[in-house]
């Protein structure tokens, strides 16, 4: 007996071997079914998928032989692996001097025929064989041969499926592990938010009630200059207030917790809310807030207290942008044929450039600080309105244009199933200028 020889790359072989992490593991249905296969196409009783390592060669797969392992010296692919680029063929091992008092020849499982097809990564590191074995001398013809050798490449086509699975389901659980630290985090962050917001909500209250007191003069009489400065002061906290319920609900919007009751709704009161909310910042600059509102729109069902939130942060972002004396339009139309509102705001405003348009909705989005239109903001006001629109099966869009204007326009649907809003809207509407 010849006992084999060790091949040139070994210790790379041996890391590529222990890279797929196959040694030692459980019968799998795809070896053991091209196993099958070569043992049938070959017409042997013995087919397996052999794999060897530093000191045996160990059966992935096993047609015919119940033995697990062999040590490596009396392996006959531990010879095959010594040539990669051809199968190793022993007709009869009992006339092979490499093989004729090999104790696997002499004794069970009596090797007398052996074919071996190397199974070679694409660099050219063979890791074992796809090999077939028989208790009697023989010989394969080529087109037995060939089916061999391409069963070999789908053993080594196998294993690298089942790496990349392998290391699929490593990356997938990190990233969910990942995910989970950020739901996590992030609740955490919200927690600390909503705090925070809780927090500054009773100094500031207090401060702008006493800003109040002191405008109505009930400690004393105030000069003009006193009460511009009050007026400001004041404006301040109400614009500090926004701030800290948009910071909230983009907290509720993080976690999931974002509340949206649906009941009977009144855009018309809706509109007048947010008007009215907005009338002082719009007196202000001399603006002329219009209304185009049918007196006869559909039911409708939603939040109220949400829509006049998504009409407010709209009129807002209007009265921000619009230059002194400028013009907002509040323009509703039903839609009947596809069961819904549409309301538009627009203005006379700045425009929003191109570049800046398909982001306006997205969360804590601004404005470039370098652009010289920039107004400041925390950038949530939009988002909130998106997300509040959509829990209500809406969507809200933009159009704008430079110098002349934005538009933002939003969607509501319809109470179902009502006669309603089978009805076309009234050509009577009205329009209210209530700023100017």
């Amino acid at each position: 007996m010849i006992e084999p020889t060790v091949p040139t790359n070994e210790a790379a072989r041996l890391a590529r071997l222990k890279a797929y992490d196959i040694l030692d593991t459980d019968p799998e249905e795809p070896f053991d079914d091209l196993a099958r296969v070569a043992s049938q196409i070959c017409g042997t009783p013995i087919a397996l998928v052999s794999l060897v390592d530093e000191q045996r060669q160990w059966f992935k797969s096993r047609i015919g032989l119940a033995a697990k392992e062999t040590p490596r010296r009396l392996a006959f692919c531990a010879h095959a692996i010594l040539e990669p680029t051809r199968s190793l063929v022993v007709p009869d091992s009992s006339r092979d001097e490499r093989f004729a008092d090999n104790p696997l020849v002499t004794g069970d499982p009596f090797v007398r025929f052996y074919a071996g097809s190397p199974l070679v990564t694409h660099d050219g590191l063979a890791l074992g064989t796809l090999c077939v074995i028989d208790h009697h001398p023989r010989e394969l013809d080529p087109a037995q041969l060939a089916s061999l050798e391409a069963l070999g490449r789908q053993v080594v086509a196998q294993l690298e499926l089942r790496r990349r699975a392998i290391e699929l389901r490593r990356l997938t659980g990190q990233l969910t592990d990942a995910y989970a630290q950020l739901l996590h985090r992030n609740e955490e962050i919200g927690n600390f938010y909503q705090t925070l917001a809780h927090e500054l909500k009773t100094p500031l209250t207090a401060a702008r009630e006493f800003v109040a007191i002191v405008l109505d003069e009930i400690p004393g009489p105030v000069n003009e200059t006193q009460k511009e400065f009050l007026t400001t002061a004041k404006q301040c906290c109400d614009q500090i207030r926004v701030y800290m319920n948009d910071l909230l609900d983009l907290t509720r919007l993080e976690t999931g917790k974002l509340a949206v009751e649906h009941g009977p709704l009144s855009l018309g009161r809706a509109i007048a809310l947010a008007v009215s909310e907005m009338s002082l910042a719009a007196a202000d600059k001399r603006l002329v807030v219009g209304q185009d509102v049918p007196l006869d729109l559909p039911p409708m069902t939603g939040d109220e207290g949400r829509i006049t939130q998504v009409l407010t942060n709209l009129l807002s972002n209007a009265v921000k942008f619009t230059p002194d004396g400028g013009r907002i339009e509040i323009a509703v139309r039903a839609e009947p044929a596809a069961g819904l509102v549409r309301v538009s705001v627009a203005d006379s405003g700045i425009g929003i450039e191109a570049y800046a348009l398909p982001r306006v909705f997205d969360r804590l989005y601004q404005v470039r600080e370098d652009d010289a239109h920039f107004k400041g903001g925390l950038g949530i006001g939009l988002s909130l309105c998106r997300e509040i629109v959509r829990s209500h099966g809406g969507a809200i869009t933009v159009t704008s244009t430079p110098g002349q204007g934005a538009t933002f326009t939003f969607t509501l649907p319809v109470a179902a199933d009502d006669p309603a809003t089978a009805r076309p809207p009234s050509p009577e509407s009205q329009e209210r200028t209530i700023c100017s």
